[in-house]
């Protein structure tokens, strides 16, 4: 009987990364949805996520992405930086609280007395009697939850009543921001966002009449307030009797305005501007 040993090797396959158009030549391509992504891809988007909460919670083609399924591509210092992130943008806006100790960590770019802003948790009710703390993972100093409060020390921390420190906090919140929409009216110039967990004053300054939150990602309807459900026809180009078109006239015609004021007094200080005399002889023609 004869006997002979192939030596043919089976080829490697070739795909593309759907993400950034790589080639590649080997066994590694991670399907999403039917779709090739390369690690690199995937660990970017997660990436993007940590840094920009605009980009959370990873979406692709309608399907949320989890970190769990990827656990096996991405290293665990990042998982532990990724879930403690998720953290803060699972707690309202309006509820967050950040630490107001000097940073821990001077830099050439950060000044020691300069915040350390890390957050530290979401807002507590609890009564007065009770103190509800929380200590910072990167500078160790201790927050109140109720208030916000940086505390030093054991005794401030035992001492800290923060009742009416936690109204007077809030009011001064509701104050800048009241400030910072004074003269806009609502549903004209700005909405509340309809998110569950944001309601974040979003202002519509020019194009159609759909808006996508910037931090939460939630998108609705600016004429009605409604978060989207799927019928976009009425976010469509603003018409001409919508607050949208309303504005950019406005906006429009004030811009106007101020270009030509602008020019006037440009040209005014043109003609004051003092230029040399030339005298013009006169000669008599005699006839």
């Amino acid at each position: 009987m004869n006997m002979s040993l192939s030596t043919e090797r089976t080829p490697v396959p070739t795909w593309s990364c759907v993400l950034c158009c790589d080639e590649h030549h080997d066994y590694c391509a991670i399907h999403i949805n039917e779709t090739e992504v390369c690690k690199r891809c995937i660990r970017d988007l997660f990436a993007v996520a940590l840094k920009h909460e605009f980009n959370y919670p990873v979406l692709w083609e309608g399907t949320y992405l989890q970190l769990w399924q990827f656990s096996h591509i991405i290293t665990a210092d990042f998982i532990q930086q990724y879930e403690e992130k998720e953290k803060e943008y699972k707690c309202a806006p309006s509820e967050r609280l950040y630490c107001q100790h000097t940073s821990a960590k001077p830099s050439l770019w950060v000044r020691s007395e300069q915040m350390c802003e890390a957050f530290v948790g979401g807002k507590r009710n609890e009564p007065d009697s009770i103190n509800v703390t929380s200590a910072c993972s990167d500078c160790n100093g201790v927050t109140c939850l109720k208030c916000g409060t940086a505390l030093a020390g054991i005794e401030k921390t035992v001492d800290h009543a923060c009742g009416k420190r936690r109204r007077l906090a809030e009011r001064l919140v509701e104050l800048e921001d009241q400030a910072a929409f004074e003269g806009l009216e609502q549903g004209k110039d700005w909405r509340f966002c309809p998110g569950a967990t944001c309601k974040r004053r979003l202002e519509l300054s020019e194009a159609c009449n759909h808006i996508t939150c910037g931090f939460c990602g939630t998108g609705f309807c600016f004429i009605c307030g409604k978060q989207e459900d799927g019928d976009s026809r009425r976010m469509e180009t603003a018409g001409t009797g919508s607050p949208a078109a309303a504005r950019g006239t406005t906006t429009q015609t004030a811009r106007m305005q101020r270009l030509m004021h602008q020019t006037t007094a440009c040209l005014s200080k043109r003609r004051s501007v003092s230029r040399p005399q030339y005298k013009t002889a006169k000669v008599a023609l005699d006839g």
